[in-house]
């Protein structure tokens, strides 16, 4: 009989312990949504939001001048003097300006011709040159137009134009007229 009392209170603890470790579970679980319930609620507390006041936006305009003009006829430019490999310029450099609020990226454009079928436009190197004195190219140098440059708003700088007929031009095209078109295009540079 010692025995059998032995055996029913080795089952008693037994459940007692399964019952203790039950709460212990129940009571972790309680704890953890407990805890994610509150991190829910501190996450709600951790939101704002604010207006932004509104802003003023106001454009800038671009203006580009030579001599004040925005189209200028050039003075003093003669072609009709010039030799095979040698180069006729302005006789006093062009004032560029920047006449607008932004500042210009300033490039040569495409030079046009007002008879491109002529065959003294096929002989012809056409240059506007970024310089303070007007001297022409070399014999047997070929002039170049600067590439860009960039003109602050009420800046001013000074180029020249310079014509120069190829070394290997014909005698046919002495003498002939022809008039051409070299503008210079000024783009806004973004800030």
């Amino acid at each position: 009989m010692a025995r059998h009392l032995a055996s029913a209170s080795r089952g008693v603890r037994v459940s007692r312990l399964t019952l203790r470790l039950g709460a212990a579970a129940g009571a972790i679980a309680a704890a953890v949504i407990i805890a994610i319930t509150a991190a829910g609620g501190t996450y709600a507390l951790w939101n704002t939001s604010a207006d932004i006041d509104a802003g003023t936006i106001s454009s800038g305009d671009a203006g580009l001048t030579i001599n004040d003009v925005t189209n200028y006829p050039i003075v003093g430019l003669d072609i009709t003097r010039l030799y095979p490999g040698y180069s006729t310029i302005t006789p006093t450099p062009l004032t560029v300006k920047n006449t607008g609020t932004t500042p210009l990226s300033v490039t040569p454009g495409t030079v046009t011709f007002n008879n491109p079928t002529s065959a003294l436009a096929s002989q012809l190197v056409v240059a506007i040159r970024r310089i303070a004195t007007c001297t022409p190219t070399p014999f047997g140098s070929t002039p170049v137009s600067f590439t860009s440059f960039t003109l602050q708003p009420g800046a001013t700088t000074t180029v020249c134009v310079e014509v120069q007929l190829k070394s290997a031009a014909p005698a046919s095209v002495q003498g002939l007229p022809l008039g051409f078109t070299a503008p210079l295009n000024g783009v806004q540079v973004r800030p």
